[in-house]
């Protein structure tokens, strides 16, 4: 098993993920600042030289190479900023207004809908 710590890099953490599970071929599985890569059968080992690899590929694809640096330290990889910076969460914040039913959650961009929704709870 070998950990990635991306707590420099929390945002793209899922990206980074698929991208390194599907390059190596392992089982992923998520961690609160990270994720841990375990061998598909039990008599395997993962390539610690290829997930550094793959994970360089990735920033790479993103435009990060020169920003962030690999470390190895035993069977955990951490992924840290050279510069200090890390890369933020993009703003999801949606200029669209949903309507949520107080009684079930179920949600709708429109008020007329959320109205007849409602009388079914009264019936």
């Amino acid at each position: 098993m070998i950990t990635v710590d991306c707590a420099d890099i929390e945002s793209k953490k899922d990206e980074l993920l698929v991208y390194v599970s599907d390059m190596i071929g392992a089982i992923p599985t998520l961690k609160k600042h990270g994720f841990v890569l375990s061998p598909i059968k039990d008599d395997e080992t993962i390539d610690k030289d290829k997930v550094v690899d793959s994970i360089k590929a990735y920033l790479e694809s993103i435009g990060e190479r020169e920003n962030f640096s690999v470390i190895s330290i035993n069977d955990v990889l951490v992924i840290k900023s050279i510069s200090g910076q890390t890369i933020e969460k993009e703003s999801t914040h949606s200029s669209e207004v949903f309507f949520s039913c107080p009684h079930c959650g179920f949600s709708t961009r429109y008020e007329g809908d959320l109205y007849i929704h409602q009388k079914i709870h009264y019936l």
